[in-house]
C-alpha cells in the first residue's frame, strides 16, 4: 500500500488523472463535442500507459538486450573508451562542475573494468557543453573524476573535440592509432551502447561492449509497476531518443 501511494504522489500521474477528470466532466456537459474529448481521453491513457514502470523497462531491454550485464571482459585489455554525456555548472562562471549523472556511471564503470584487467589508457571522450572559453571540456571533468578514485594519471587521456556519439568514434579511433593492441573496451550507458558501438565499427575498430546504467532492469511485480511516473518517462525519452538517433544515423550512412 505504501508503494502505491508513494507512486500516486508523484507529479505525473497526479496531472494525468486530473487531466482525465476534466475530460470526463467536460463529455458529461458538451454532448455535441463527445467525439473530440473522446479521442482526447484515448490519448491521455496512452501517454500514461507509456509512462509507466513497466512499459519503460520493456522499452529499455529493446537496446539493452545485445549487450547482457554479465558479458565477459578479457583478462588483457589494451584501452578503455569512456564516451561523455555532459557535466552540470554551479556558478555564472561556470567554474564549478561536476559530471551529471550519466558520465558519472559511465566512468565508475570504466573504473571497475580498469580494476579487473590492469592498469591500460583510458581514453575519455567529450567536448565542451558550454561555449564559454574558460568552461572545462566534459572529458576535463572525467578525468579528474576518474584520478580521483584512483586511476593514475599517466593512464587517462583527454579527447575535447567530440560533440556527438559519431565524433566519439572517429575522435577516439585517432587517439586509438597510437596505443598498441586491438582490445578495446567501449563504456558507455547500456541504451547507447548500440549506437555506439556501431559508429566504432563502422570506422573499422571493433570493441568489447561494457555498459553502464542499466535501465531495463527486473521489476518487483506490484500495482506501482503500472502507474506512470516522472521516472518511467524519463526511460521512455531516452529510448525514444537513442532509437531516433540510431535511425538518423542509419539515414546519413554513419552506422
Amino acid at each position: 500500500m505504501y508503494l502505491l501511494l508513494r507512486a500516486f504522489m508523484d507529479p505525473l500521474p497526479l496531472g494525468l488523472l486530473a487531466a482525465l477528470l476534466v475530460i470526463i466532466l467536460l463529455w458529461r456537459r458538451h454532448p455535441k463535442q463527445r467525439r473530440g474529448l473522446t479521442v482526447l481521453g484515448v490519448i491521455v491513457l496512452l501517454i500514461g500507459a507509456c509512462c509507466t514502470p513497466i512499459a519503460a523497462n520493456l522499452a529499455a531491454r529493446t537496446l539493452e538486450c545485445h549487450f547482457p550485464r554479465d558479458q565477459s571482459i578479457p583478462a588483457k585489455v589494451d584501452a578503455i573508451v569512456v564516451l561523455g554525456c555532459g557535466v552540470r555548472f554551479f556558478d555564472k562562471e561556470c567554474k564549478d562542475t561536476d559530471l551529471d549523472a550519466n558520465s558519472a556511471f559511465r566512468c565508475m564503470r570504466a573504473v571497475q573494468v580498469y580494476r579487473e584487467v590492469g592498469p591500460c589508457p583510458i581514453i575519455v571522450s567529450g567536448g565542451k557543453s558550454n561555449t564559454a572559453e574558460s568552461t572545462p571540456s566534459t572529458s576535463q571533468v572525467m578525468r579528474d573524476f576518474l584520478i580521483s578514485v584512483g586511476v593514475k594519471p599517466e593512464d587517462v587521456l583527454t579527447e575535447e573535440k567530440a560533440r556527438d556519439t559519431y565524433e566519439n568514434a572517429i575522435y577516439s579511433i585517432e587517439m586509438l592509432r597510437k596505443i598498441p593492441g586491438d582490445q578495446v573496451v567501449l563504456v558507455t550507458d547500456a541504451t547507447h551502447m548500440l549506437r555506439s558501438k556501431r559508429c566504432f565499427e563502422t570506422q573499422g575498430q571493433e570493441v568489447i561492449p561494457a555498459g553502464s546504467q542499466y535501465r531495463g532492469s527486473r521489476l518487483s511485480w506490484s500495482a506501482s509497476i503500472f502507474i506512470p511516473s516522472g521516472a518511467a518517462a524519463e526511460v521512455m525519452d531516452c529510448v525514444a531518443h537513442e532509437w531516433v538517433g540510431f535511425l538518423w544515423y542509419k539515414l546519413r550512412g554513419r552506422i
